[in-house]
Parts: structure tokens; C-alpha cells; sequence
């Protein structure tokens, strides 16, 4: 459940980064101000992705109903000389 929050939270913070920085009026900055504007629209790309990946495993995780089974143990084979 915690994944699908987070999951949707980046995906949409992610995606309105991106569309801000698509729309934006200045697209010609130099300077620190253009690396900045690059790099958050770099960080939006970056939460999109994330943001999606961990969406869909949250809802999958939603729709399997099945239990999880668990390792069993190997069994391990007696010692020889250990009954002595």
C-alpha cells in the first residue's frame, strides 16, 4: 500500500515538473539559472520514472490475492560419528 502511495505522488509530481517545464516561457536561460532548469526538469524525469515503476508493482501487489509461500528449510544430512 505504501508503494502505491508513493508510487502516485512521484508519478504526479513528476509529470507536472515535466509539463511545467515544457511550457515554461523562457526556454532560452543561460547561465546557473538554465543548468537549474535543466536539472529539475532532469529531476522531474527522474520521479515520473520512479513514480511509475513503483505505481504499477503497488497496484499489482493489490491484485494478487494469494498468499506468499514460505523457503522451507533444507533438510540437512546426520553427521556420521555424531550418535557415538
Amino acid at each position: 500500500m505504501r508503494n502505491l502511495i508513493f508510487g502516485g505522488i512521484g508519478f504526479l509530481w513528476g509529470g507536472m515538473i515535466i509539463l511545467y517545464s515544457f511550457f515554461d516561457k523562457e526556454p532560452n536561460a543561460g547561465g546557473a539559472y538554465g543548468t537549474g532548469r535543466r536539472l529539475g526538469a532532469a529531476l522531474g524525469v527522474a520521479l515520473f520514472g520512479v513514480g511509475l515503476f513503483y505505481l504499477i508493482n503497488g497496484i499489482r501487489s493489490l491484485s494478487e490475492n494469494k498468499p506468499k509461500r514460505k523457503r522451507r528449510k533444507r533438510k540437512r544430512a546426520p553427521i556420521k560419528g555424531a550418535d557415538e
